[in-house]
């Protein structure tokens, strides 16, 4: 780390362990200047992280390269998962005024925005809890989904045939159709009508795919 702009010019990336959390993996992405690679990067880093730290530096304010990430953000509906890292905030203000200094920054709409002095190490055990608390939301969604989809993907195992009901009046030959589906006597045919009270239900297979047929009673009122 050097007080020289530009120093990080590549991805740094560096795996370590947060109390509560587990282990995380920080993407350190370069500095806005001139050089459209680094666009890219910092890009591939949004599309890819969980959480993102935006950090600003207060005694200079938001740049007009740092809208343009902001605008990425929104685009690629990261807003939620981000913090807005106002650092340096120190220079312009006394440590009472800090949650006070960051109230300009609210009208980017983000929900997350801290005032940090990297450097003093001022209000980072209180990043560090706001990290914890956001990681953790972001683990039970992912669990939430992957259990949503697991159990999706069981009932499509479970059941992928196809349903067919045959319904009509009484004695209108349901029965008879469901037993030539069938190949066999599974429903009592009579020339009684009503003579199916309940719902039978037979399987068969054709072509490799399997159908399950419902004979249902008669329609005998609206």
């Amino acid at each position: 780390m050097t007080d020289i702009p530009g120093t990080t010019r590549d991805i740094i990336e560096h795996e370590t362990l947060i109390d509560d959390i587990g282990k995380v993996t920080f993407l350190d992405s370069p500095g806005l200047l001139d050089f459209k690679e680094e666009e890219i990067l910092i890009k591939q880093i949004i599309d890819h992280s969980d959480l993102i730290l935006f950090m600003i530096d207060d005694s200079v304010g938001i740049t007009a390269k740092e809208q343009h990430i902001y605008s990425y953000i929104i685009e690629k509906h990261q807003k939620n998962n981000t913090i807005l890292v106002v650092n340096k905030i120190d220079i312009k203000h006394k440590e009472k005024e800090y949650d006070l200094a960051i109230n300009e920054y609210y009208n980017l709409g983000f929900e997350h925005i801290i005032g940090i002095s990297a450097k003093k190490q001022k209000n980072l055990s209180e990043l560090k809890d706001l990290l914890t608390k956001i990681i953790n939301s972001v683990i039970l969604k992912e669990t939430e989904k992957e259990a949503e989809a697991l159990t999706t993907s069981e009932t499509n195992v479970q059941d992928n045939r196809i349903h067919m009901a045959i319904i009509g009046k009484p004695n209108a030959g349901k029965s008879t159709l469901l037993n030539a589906f069938m190949k066999k006597v599974v429903s009592k045919v009579e020339s009684i009508p009503g003579t199916t009270r309940d719902y039978i239900i037979g399987e068969f297979t054709v072509d490799r795919k399997k159908y399950v047929v419902y004979d249902t009673a008669g329609i005998r009122k609206k």
